[in-house]
């Protein structure tokens, strides 16, 4: 009889991916310590520890991916070489509602106080953004641009009158 020394989880993972040589283990290391993003970073750390030798379940321990997602960067690799690794989320977000020129006017008008007196609100700000973009925006989006521009949370808030003790 023929003992496995596998362990039963060992036997049922696929068996680990070859990994083309695109790249040379030094270049594989370069990348990976040189990684623009996380995720990316991660990648190449996966495929440097396969070219080292490493088996895809360490590999995915270390990285604390499955097997799967290991299978699929080698794959991924393989297939499309080292361009295939770039992070490809980076272009997926959206422009920002107001060009650089319209947050500078922005900064600039919100440096004096607004046309109707009293202080600058969120709601103040997202009347003016909306009049810029042409469309409908939520609040968030005004107390988004006050943050990105430093400008202070709070502002100095009006006081309300002491009532006289005949209308109270």
């Amino acid at each position: 009889m023929v003992y496995s020394m596998r362990s039963r989880s060992e036997e049922s993972m696929p068996a680990a991916s070859p990994l083309s040589d695109h790249l040379s283990i030094a270049e594989l290391r370069d990348r990976y310590l040189t990684a623009s993003s996380r995720i990316e970073g991660i990648r190449w750390h996966a495929l440097l520890l396969r070219a080292q030798g490493r088996p895809q379940s360490d590999i995915a321990e270390i990285t604390q991916r499955s097997s799967r997602w290991v299978s699929a960067t080698i794959r991924r690799y393989n297939d499309g070489g080292p361009d295939a690794i770039a992070d490809q989320r980076v272009s997926n977000g959206k422009p920002p509602d107001l060009t650089v020129a319209q947050q500078d006017a922005l900064h600039q008008l919100l440096q004096s106080p607004p046309p109707d007196g009293g202080i600058w609100t969120g709601l103040k700000v997202l009347a003016w953004i909306e009049a810029q973009v042409g469309g409908k925006r939520n609040l968030a989006t005004a107390y988004n641009y006050i943050h990105r521009l430093n400008l202070p949370r709070h502002a100095e808030r009006a006081r309300p009158q002491e009532a006289d003790d005949d209308t109270r």
